[in-house]
């Protein structure tokens, strides 16, 4: 009897110590990554699943934009995934240590519409460019150049501006420095007569429209492309090589340099001194001033006359 009760207490110390070992092993197999997750504005971003293409779980951050991902085994890549953002991947090393706390991550937006923006850092909104049609001008009897004509064009003050393109071609993406087409006497001559028997059908005279000018293409502008979600390639960076000087660049696909371009569209923007655009902006309020001024003066008179 005594022989038997000691081997069941070494079988039962054995299974104790197996099992120490499992739970001691299981402990140590448990990896943790932490982290936060914004918009390029700062503001939090709930709602963004977290997950790896390794294994198949994921954890969602919550309303301050932070997540705790608990893993049985260690992982090389993290991908955060919300909709209307470009999802991002970041690299993970575990080495020694078990518990990672990841810098702050930031989501790039995704615009609506096929177009070419500037971002808004700090409202995390898009401003298009003035979209244009490339259409042929004759400058001379037997000669004619692409050209845009728009009335009005997007002003930044960056000579290094970067530009956001969104669901059109990377390939074939060129930039021009344009430059202004003024046409002869005679054919600004026939424009007015044109805009003058221009009548509704009531006949009274149309508005006139704001003049549009001619760009017509003056030297091309070296540029790079920069995809900025290797899951996602709907949305790429176009900056330019070199500082750009003061004056209206046209992004286009080649347009200038075929005779059948299969893009027809481009996207105009003007960099300009900073001075100009402040004056560009006081004009309305200096006029809306001297209105609010006269105004007054006029109820002055009259509680003069009244007295």
């Amino acid at each position: 009897m005594e022989r038997e009760n000691l081997l069941i207490k070494e079988v039962s110390n054995c299974f104790l110590f197996i099992s120490l070992l499992i739970f001691l092993s299981s402990c140590e197999g448990i990896y943790t990554i932490q982290g936060k997750v914004f918009a390029i504005n700062g503001e939090a971003l709930p709602g963004v699943c977290v997950s790896s293409p390794e294994i198949f779980s994921h954890v969602v951050t919550n309303t301050k934009g932070s997540f705790v991902f608990r893993l049985s085994k260690p992982i090389s890549k993290l991908e955060f995934i919300k909709s209307d953002y470009l999802p991002f991947t970041v690299s993970i090393h575990f080495a020694e240590k078990k518990y990672i706390t990841l810098t702050d991550i930031f989501l790039t937006p995704k615009p609506s519409t096929p177009g070419v923006y500037f971002l808004d850092n700090a409202k995390n909104r898009y401003l298009p460019l003035i979209k244009g049609r490339i259409e042929r001008t004759q400058i001379e009897k037997q000669n004619s150049v692409p050209s845009i004509k728009l009335s009005e064009i997007t002003q930044v003050k960056d000579t290094f501006p970067k530009l956001y393109v969104f669901r059109l071609p990377q390939y074939d993406v060129t930039m021009y420095q344009m430059k202004e087409y003024v046409p002869k006497v005679d054919e600004m001559k026939s424009d007015k007569k044109v805009d003058k028997t221009e009548k509704q059908s009531d006949g009274k005279d149309t508005p006139v429209p704001q003049e549009r000018k001619i760009w017509i293409p003056d030297k091309p502008v070296l540029t790079h492309t920069e995809f900025l979600s290797e899951m996602d390639t709907s949305l790429f960076l176009l900056k330019p090589v070199s500082e750009l000087k003061p004056g209206v660049y046209c992004i286009n696909w080649r347009a200038f340099e075929m005779p059948f371009p299969r893009i027809s569209e481009c996207f105009l923007f003007s960099i300009v001194e900073e001075s100009e655009i402040k004056e560009s902006s006081t004009e309305p309020a200096t006029s809306d001033t001297k209105k609010e001024e006269k105004d007054k003066m006029t109820g002055d008179s009259k509680k003069i006359a009244d007295n």
